[in-house]
C-alpha cells in the first residue's frame, strides 16, 4: 500500500474538507462559548430571582403586620370587646 499525498486528491475535495474541518472548529468553539454564557446569565437570574424573593416576602411581611396592627386597634376601641375585658355587661 502506497502512502497517500495531498497532491492525490482533487482541489475540490481537499476545499470540500477544509471547509467542514473549518466549520467543525468552529461549531464546537461557539457551542462552548454559548455554554459558558448561558451557565453566567442563568446563574445571574437565579441569584436576581432570590434577591426578587426575599424583598416579596419582607413586603408581604411589613403588609401583614401592618393589616394586623390596624385589625388589633380596631378591636381595641371596639365598645363589645372593652366592656367585656373591663367586666361591664
Amino acid at each position: 500500500m502506497r502512502a497517500s499525498k495531498v497532491a492525490d486528491y482533487s482541489g475540490r475535495t481537499l476545499l470540500i474538507l477544509f471547509m467542514v474541518i473549518t466549520f467543525s472548529i468552529t461549531a464546537i468553539a461557539v457551542l462552548l462559548v454559548v455554554d459558558h454564557e448561558a451557565e453566567k446569565t442563568i446563574a445571574k437570574l437565579q441569584s436576581n430571582s432570590a434577591k426578587t424573593e426575599i424583598q416579596a416576602a419582607k413586603n408581604f411581611m411589613d403588609q401583614f403586620f401592618i393589616a394586623t396592627d390596624m385589625h388589633i386597634s380596631h378591636l381595641v376601641e371596639e365598645p363589645a370587646i372593652i366592656a367585656a375585658v373591663s367586666g361591664d355587661e
